[in-house]
């Protein structure tokens, strides 16, 4: 074999060689892009479900709130609550955040302002309407509250 064919093979093998290579990182940046979609749907819709049982958290804790004196020492009333506390470790566990705070500054991206506080400091939330939430770092319903306007 003369040393201008075998400095072509070579070329020839570096060419493939380095096409490979690059075909080799596509594919894993191919799988890493499909894996990290993958887990971007999962965690999407477990927020739109999860969504849909805030409502039920919130009745649940409105009905404990408001439970009737006559009531109160029934034997079904800790199964009801027990449900709602189980109910709320299960979400938890799932990356579920409550953000229900009083006494803080109002964060607009956290907060949604229904009513004015007097009495409270200025743009500091003295009461939690509706409790809101995050999930996973990323919030899926603001609270609504009272923030304070006192001059």
């Amino acid at each position: 074999m003369t040393k201008k064919k075998q400095e072509e093979l070579e070329q020839k093998y570096q060419d493939i060689k380095e096409k490979y290579l690059r075909c080799m990182a596509d594919m894993q940046n191919i799988i890493r892009r499909s894996q990290e979609e993958r887990i971007e749907m999962l965690k999407t819709g477990s927020a739109d479900i999860i969504s849909k049982i805030l409502p039920v958290i919130d009745n649940f804790e409105r009905a404990i709130n408001t439970l009737p004196e006559e009531i109160k020492d029934h034997n079904w009333t800790p199964g009801i609550i027990a449900i709602e506390k189980i109910l709320i470790q299960i979400l938890n566990q799932e990356g579920l955040e409550q953000i229900a705070e009083t006494g803080i500054k109002l964060d607009p991206s956290k907060h949604e302002p229904l009513m004015i506080d007097p009495e409270a400091p200025n743009d500091t939330i003295s009461e939690i309407l509706e409790k809101g939430y995050i999930l996973n770092g990323k919030i899926i319903r603001t609270a609504k509250v009272k923030v304070g306007n006192k001059n």
